[in-house]
């Protein structure tokens, strides 16, 4: 802290560069790229406090936030080299530190498996499209600087991938998949696999990603994740009837916590196809215990309201073998496949479609089953709002949705540091915006920024908007964006707008 009252930023630097002798955390090695003063002298920084970082031994939870800080100060690297328009150079940061088959990594075994996959995911990204994926870091500060998320989707089904890239990128993925495979953990595996199957569909080449789903499902054959992977890559080649036939597998193969979600797939892919009769179905095949296959048997809607703890009668004898649903994720999926019912069958039950959809969020455990939650409560009301009443309905909707899901998140590894995450909340919007004619758009967009004023997204969206709208004045645009750069003058997308 006495440090802070140096008048030169030199000093400074100089003061948390003698301190990384003395106390070598992370968090010292930022400070010091802090106040580096030039490319040369952050990248020597760098790649220093990676070196360091690797030879310091930890045990115990301590290891996956030291693979956490490698993987930030790594990617750290490249982002340097990117923003002084050194493409190639970024690609070798990664190479360098994910090293070959035969010569293994510089970073040993220091990286966890979810780690390196997002380390190789990274690699591929800058390869494929000269730029890291904008979703890892804060949308108001574009200044090289710290992992803000990890868990987004990569997109890799773009068109803007040069031609004589795609070998290149199709064996770099072939690669990742091979060095994550050798973890023995197989959910980087499927991270990767999933993008692959992107990426090989958005250059024409969809086989090979169902190969690679294929072989996938084969070497984890109890993972719910490879066989849903190897079921969208079916169902995105026009192949249903293959997808179908992997969830079925799947059912077979995996852990009866699982049971829930593949059932929810198999669900979603029969309405699709509007069998709803097999819908039914798998809906019943969720639920109901073996045991229970009497004449008498109990109503589906029933079984499932007693696995989710919602009112049942008293007098009702259940099945002794009844599913649980103790694990989260299944819950969720018990959740959804129940609302599936609801909208099936009306009627059923006391509640419909909607009070399912509230209970269900009010009750979800995590943001992230709030988020799947929402996302299909918001496609059900799209599907449904043909009359202005549902239409007004579905603003208020909007509304509450903006008003209690949170924006502000946590750095990974961090109790202190936070951002602003508007993306769900854009996903939701776009949505809506989609369906409204220009100048309702305009409006829409303006309300929207008074409850979120340094929403990115939102401001480029308005600037759009104004412009086909009012090509030569763009007060209100022009207005917005000069208060949030004032506030925020490294938010170089805005600057661009």
């Amino acid at each position: 802290n006495r440090s802070s009252d140096l008048p030169d930023a030199a000093d400074i630097f100089e003061v948390a560069k003698k301190a990384t002798s003395f106390c070598p955390l992370s968090s010292v090695w930022w400070k010091c790229l802090e106040f580096a003063d030039s490319y040369s002298r952050k990248a020597k920084i760098a790649d220093e406090a990676v070196e360091c970082l690797v030879q310091q031994q930890v045990d115990g939870d301590d290891c996956e936030i030291k693979s956490h800080q490698i993987i930030d100060l790594v990617i750290y690297r490249a982002q340097l080299n990117l923003i002084a328009n050194r493409v190639e150079a970024a690609g070798e940061v990664f190479k360098s530190c994910l090293g070959s088959p035969k010569g293994g990594s510089p970073l040993g075994g220091c990286v966890c498996a979810l780690d390196l996959g997002l380390l190789w995911l990274c690699y591929i990204h800058v390869i494929a499209f000269e730029c890291l994926p904008g979703f890892l870091f804060d949308p108001l500060d574009q200044n090289p600087g710290k992992l803000v998320s990890k868990e987004t989707r990569f997109v890799f089904e773009r068109n803007d991938v040069k031609k004589e890239r795609e070998e290149q990128i199709i064996s770099l993925f072939e690669e990742g998949i091979s060095a994550c495979s050798s973890t023995g953990n197989p959910k980087p595996v499927v991270r990767l696999c999933e993008c692959f199957v992107q990426f090989s569909r958005g250059v024409g080449k969809g086989e090979l990603g169902v190969a690679s789903a294929t072989s996938l499902a084969e070497k984890h054959p109890d993972c719910a994740g490879a066989w849903i992977v190897l079921a969208d890559a079916h169902r995105s080649s026009g192949d249903p009837t293959q997808a179908k036939l992997a969830y079925s597998f799947a059912l077979r193969k995996c852990d009866s916590s699982a049971r829930s979600r593949l059932c929810f797939e198999l669900i979603r892919l029969c309405v699709d196809r509007n069998s709803l009769d097999e819908a039914i179905h798998y809906l019943e095949l969720c639920v109901r215990p073996e045991s229970d296959s009497s004449p008498e048997q109990l109503p589906t809607v029933l079984l499932y309201r007693k696995v989710l703890n919602l009112a049942v009668p008293h007098d009702v004898r259940w099945p002794s073998d009844l599913t649980s649903a103790s694990h989260s994720d299944a819950r969720l999926y018990f959740w959804l496949n129940y609302i599936y019912l609801l909208r099936l069958e009306p009627g059923l039950g006391p509640d419909g479609p909607t009070d399912g959809y509230e209970t269900a969020i009010y009750s979800a455990s995590t943001l992230s089953h709030q988020k799947v939650l929402w996302r299909e409560y918001f496609d059900y009301v799209l599907t449904t709002a043909k009359s202005s009443v549902e239409a007004k309905k579905l603003l208020d909707l909007i509304d509450r949705f903006l008003s209690t899901f949170p924006c502000d998140r946590y750095f990974p590894h961090s109790s202190s540091s936070t951002w602003l995450d508007y993306s769900f909340h854009n996903e939701i919007l776009e949505k809506l915006l989609s369906l409204l004619p220009n100048p309702l758009k305009l409006s829409f967009i303006e309300r929207q920024l008074q409850l979120m004023p340094y929403n990115v997204t939102l401001l480029i969206w308005l600037c759009r908007v104004e412009y086909e709208l009012h090509p030569v004045s763009m007060a209100s645009a022009q207005a917005r964006l000069a208060a949030v750069l004032e506030d925020h003058p490294a938010c170089l997308t805005l600057w661009k707008a």
